[in-house]
């Protein structure tokens, strides 16, 4: 008589943190592929939230392995580029939002024609700086290989306590935030990518956290995304300003634009 299967045994839960960055880190590695591939607005955007992924991985690390000091230049890496895809990810904004506008206002449908051609260009010499990049930075492939080989074999420092970097991070999150001026983009700007940190890092320890923390990510995305449109669109109003006349012209036929209450989606403690 055959014996019944046993269950497979049950995993320390640092075997499905450890399973969960090394997933992440293969995630970026998946993105940046198809980055290679095709720019497109939605992989550009997939890409650089591959990238916070991984940077939230590199800091939880940093604090559990002995060995995590080697990644500093990845760490480096990682920063450059979202650096280097900021502005791409930027002109395909304006592109979207001028051709939205350009469909929806009447007024509008002959004004974005130079602005349109203006940002295609402009969306093309970043399409090229970024793939070259990408194809140049050949450490950045071989830093995400040696570290998720790193994560998959690692075992943690003992007294390594992970939810302290979640309160260091909570801490300057709410500093952010309690440092905010109405109206203004760059205080803003910083609470919103303080709250983006805050909120990749949660999803970084998904497996070992409490259901009710892991559902503040719900709220850091609604806050992160409020602010982001609001950003978004002062950058585009900004670039028109620097577009001249055609900008102007069409910077003018907008309506006001309203700033966002201090208190506006205030994460929770």
């Amino acid at each position: 008589m055959a014996k019944p299967d046993r269950p497979p045994p049950k995993k320390h839960p640092w075997g499905h943190v450890r399973e969960h960055w090394v997933g992440l880190l293969n995630d970026l590695l998946l993105a940046v592929d198809r980055c290679l591939a095709h720019l497109g607005t939605e992989r550009v955007h997939d890409l650089r939230v591959a990238v916070r992924r991984a940077l939230a991985v590199l800091e939880l690390a940093a604090v559990v392995l002995p060995d995590a000091a080697p990644w500093k230049a990845l760490h480096q890496e990682l920063h450059g580029l979202l650096r280097l895809t900021g502005p791409l990810r930027d002109r395909q904004l304006f592109r979207i939002r001028l051709q939205a506008l350009g469909r929806r206002e009447r007024a509008l449908r002959k004004a974005p024609e130079a602005l349109l051609a203006k940002a295609r260009n402009q969306e093309r010499e970043q399409k090229l700086a970024v793939r070259h990049a990408l194809e140049e930075h050949a450490e950045l492939f071989i830093g995400l290989h040696q570290a998720a080989a790193a994560i998959g074999r690692s075992t943690p420092q003992p007294g390594a306590d992970l939810m302290e970097v979640v309160a260091h991070s909570r801490d300057r999150m709410e500093r952010r935030w309690s440092q905010v001026l109405p109206g203004d983009p760059h205080t803003l700007h910083r609470a919103r990518i303080a709250v983006k940190r805050h909120r990749y890092l949660l999803e970084a320890l998904a497996p070992v956290l409490e259901p009710d923390v892991l559902a503040e990510t719900e709220q850091h995305r609604h806050v992160q995304r409020l602010i982001g449109r609001w950003h978004d669109e002062l950058l585009f109003r900004e670039w028109l300003l620097d577009q001249g006349g055609p900008g102007l012209g069409m910077l003018a036929r907008l309506p006001r634009m309203k700033h966002l209450p201090k208190q506006m989606g205030r994460p929770a403690h």
